[in-house]
């Protein structure tokens, strides 16, 4: 809970007692309450000892989200699914939907995080656009990752629970999107019952929070902003809840001291009232700035650094509390500036957006104690941005979709690709069955299993001509096409009568010579041109 930087004021007048009529003094009260403790100890406690500057970010986030986490949100998307295609059986992404794994659940979040922070574009569609439309933000590792189709269909059915399930409090308005790792942020959901009365729905707020992350009796101080802080809130979070508090106050607050109105203050002077150890500070800067404390002593007087317009910097006086909160305020600012999210898209499904906003909470908490340990270490850390980058391929991992994509083609056999296709006699003179007569041998038998050989009319024929490039025999005879076809079919198996011919994609010439060979003397020169069937203008094939 942040609030704005303020410069230095001066306190004005000697410690004197003046008495009001609303209770307010200028005499300070130190608490009997001891709310000192050593800043070298302030960050993050029992991290588990194989957590070292060497650690992989994957290994900081894993201390917010563990294997159930995973488990239980690739159980709940995959059970989501499941119900949609009962529901609704020609649901495009529920018919064919395959559940997906811990793996693939990885990899998703992981593009989904570097959709939303790294990589900005209008649509979840043009990460998978094609070069020609999008040439200049082209981004092709998407695809190599996941499917279009794939990606969309999860986003679909990303699920943390399931709302079917009885033992769910759905009286919490965001049981939809609420994990176990955020136990200090409060989703303002509408009005709910003061447990305190006298603190109002603000001050409980700030109570509900602190009661349930303070769970060892140490020393605690808050530094937060106007819209939270009370006199009533201070006083109750000292005397009840042993915290310290600090920050600016408005002075439009219940039992702020009247004679703290000041209308006019020269910049750099400030005034102060006290109820018991109870501060209210009014500071002139640009305009007047307001504080409050339940445990600084407002004579006290502390040094800071001021960036002059030169722009140098320059030590200036100021009170302890107005250096305090300068020195630690914004925690929440900062978390809430580095964790935004694009807002260009807009999503209608508002548990998707707290599931992420959660979910950058967690990666910027993991970054914390990374920057922890690589400054004990001696050692400079990466910036946020560059955290994140590295944190998503991590959760990508080497996981690739196995679907290929629409209109994607597998690699040309080389026997279709042109080039030197000779027939030639090898030096083995054993005869070897033509390659053609085999597989249609074979995809007969398939056809009709138990056929004895007699009555397969594809018989097994020997030759002792191969090609030079494939290595494969074929038979090289009067009026066989068996060279021909398996040098330019995909199927080449098929027959020529009563079923569509299956030609390589693309158009070619096949050029085929052969010399003058010492092992059988013949010349022969064969010429033959084979186009895409079914396109106009070409000759028959």
């Amino acid at each position: 809970m942040g609030g704005g930087r303020v410069r230095q004021p001066a306190d004005r007048g000697d410690n004197v007692v003046v008495n009001n009529d609303d209770g307010w003094t200028r005499t300070f009260v130190p608490s009997h309450i001891d709310l000192s403790f050593n800043e070298d100890e302030v960050g993050p406690v029992n991290i588990p000892g194989a957590i070292n500057d060497e650690s992989a970010c994957l290994d900081f986030l894993s201390l917010f989200m563990e294997d159930d986490f995973w488990q239980n949100l690739t159980a709940m998307t995959n059970l989501r699914a499941q119900k949609v295609r009962e529901a609704k059986p020609n649901s495009y992404h529920a018919k064919n939907y395959k559940d997906a794994s811990v793996e693939e659940m990885k990899a998703f979040i992981g593009l989904w995080i570097y959709m939303e922070y790294i990589c900005i574009k209008p649509s979840y569609r043009d990460y998978w656009a094609n070069e020609d439309t999008d040439f200049i933000d082209f981004t092709p590792g998407f695809r190599t990752v996941m499917t279009r189709n794939r990606f969309l269909t999860l986003w679909t059915f990303l699920h943390v629970v399931d709302e079917a399930d009885t033992d769910i409090e759905k009286t919490d308005r965001i049981y939809k999107s609420r994990t176990s790792y955020v136990v200090n942020a409060e989703i303002y959901t509408g009005a709910t019952d003061a447990a305190i009365q006298d603190l109002g729905a603000v001050g409980n707020t700030v109570v509900r929070l602190l009661t349930s992350c303070k769970k060892e009796r140490k020393a605690h101080i808050v530094v937060m902003d106007g819209y939270y802080n009370s006199v009533t809130l201070a006083r109750y979070m000292l005397n009840e809840l042993h915290t310290g508090l600090v920050g600016t106050l408005q002075q439009n607050r219940k039992f702020f001291p009247k004679s703290l109105k000041v209308n006019k203050m020269q910049r750099g002077e400030s005034q102060y009232r006290c109820q018991d150890s109870i501060i209210c500070m009014v500071g002139q800067d640009h305009k007047p700035i307001t504080f409050i404390s339940n445990y600084h002593d407002p004579t006290k007087i502390g040094v800071a650094s001021q960036r002059n317009k030169d722009p140098t910097l320059a030590e200036v006086t100021m009170p302890q509390l107005v250096e305090d909160y300068n020195r630690h305020m914004g925690g929440s600012d900062k978390n809430d500036q580095m964790t935004r999210l694009n807002r260009s898209r807009r999503h209608n499904r508002w548990p998707r957006c707290l599931f992420i906003k959660f979910f950058m909470w967690a990666c910027y908490n993991s970054f914390v104690i990374y920057v922890t340990k690589q400054e004990a270490a001696e050692k400079k850390p990466m910036f946020f941005t560059r955290y994140i980058q590295k944190l998503c391929l991590e959760l990508i991992g080497d996981y690739r979709s196995k679907a290929i994509r629409r209109g994607q083609l597998e690699p040309c056999p080389q026997r279709l690709i042109p080039g030197n296709h000779w027939p030639e006699i090898p030096e083995e003179k054993s005869n070897h069955v033509c390659a053609v007569c085999m597989e249609k041998h074979n995809q007969f038998n398939r056809q009709n299993p138990g056929v004895a050989y007699k009555d397969n009319p594809n018989k097994k024929v020997k030759t002792n001509v191969w090609c030079s490039l494939c290595t494969k025999y074929l038979c090289v005879k009067y009026g066989s096409t068996f060279w021909v076809d398996y040098h330019t079919k995909v199927q080449y198996w098929r027959s020529l009568k009563g079923e569509p011919l299956i030609y390589n994609i693309c158009k070619f010439q096949l050029i085929l010579t052969t010399g003058l060979h010492a092992t059988n003397s013949f010349l022969t020169h064969i010429r033959f041109s084979y186009f895409s069937p079914g396109r106009p203008g070409r000759g028959k094939n």
